[in-house]
């Protein structure tokens, strides 16, 4: 007899609804007309080409792969050395976003051309940031810390509303083409005290629910220093107060050539310390 149910095929792009025959041998349960005989050779031969339609498109359809740690260290280092070139000696924070086609093929010519600025906005960007301003472009926000009280960290300037008035990482994301994939950099960690201290105001964790539209594999938030006043303190302090960041979006620590993930599978890593 023809057993008949219902199969899901998974697929990061589709799901589909289909029929699986199942035989079950004349040993288990014989046939007991020609009419039934008759039936199963219809169905199994009707089931046939939902079946093949289904494992083409499972294995067809490309796959979509996270961006890796030298993928990010190659956006990054393209912003600190070609845009910011040195220009900023004290903390400061950026976002870049890039469209899906770019994430998808992010080498050194794709960067360049996505995030290249002329010189009236390399200068806009270094003076406004140097100056305590928010410089919003069409691939980039930048800030430094602020200069008045209260003296808002860089990140959460960023991320941060000001009159109900969307954040200049909203405007990034409302900007222009849909974002693909998005890097938050901070040149220094996170501060324990405020930045990721959810009791805390000022607090950037559930401002990073601006990214929930963004796939957790194309958003990161990466730093290259560890925040001088945190240095001391007990590893379990650290991990315990970045892991609620690491929940919004992966976090890094990075150098020119790479972007070190500082937890897997949620289990801190101690080799961003």
């Amino acid at each position: 007899m023809l057993q008949e149910h219902h199969i899901t095929a998974f697929h990061p792009h589709i799901k589909l609804l289909t029929h699986q025959a199942h035989y079950i041998s004349p040993e288990q349960e014989p046939f007991t007309t020609e009419e039934e005989s008759r039936t199963l050779k219809v169905k199994v031969k009707m089931m046939g080409p939902a079946l093949v339609t289904v494992l083409c498109l499972l294995a067809c359809l490309p796959s979509v792969e996270p961006i890796t740690g030298e993928e990010w260290a190659r956006v990054t280092r393209f912003v600190n050395n070609e845009l910011i070139a040195g220009h900023f000696t004290f903390q400061y924070a950026f976002v870049v976003k890039l469209a899906a086609t770019e994430c998808r093929q992010l080498n050194e010519n794709t960067i360049r051309e996505a995030l290249t600025l002329n010189q009236r906005q390399l200068n806009d960007l270094r003076n406004t940031v140097r100056n305590y301003g928010i410089y919003e472009g069409r691939r980039i926000v930048a800030a430094s810390y602020s200069n008045e009280t209260p003296r808002n960290h860089a990140e959460y300037r960023l991320l941060e509303s000001v009159n109900r008035a969307p954040s200049p990482v909203q405007n990034l994301l409302n900007r222009g083409s849909r974002a693909g994939c998005v890097v938050f950099y901070s040149l220094y960690s996170p501060c324990l005290t405020r930045c990721v201290n959810e009791r805390r105001p000022y607090n950037i964790i559930n401002e990073l629910d601006v990214f929930n539209g963004i796939a957790e594999g194309n958003k990161a938030f990466v730093f290259r220093d560890v925040y001088s006043e945190d240095i001391d303190r007990s590893p379990t302090e650290i991990w315990q107060a970045w892991g609620a960041l690491n929940n919004r979006m992966t976090l890094y620590r990075c150098t020119d050539n790479n972007c070190i993930r500082c937890f897997q599978e949620g289990l801190f890593t101690g080799q961003c310390l």
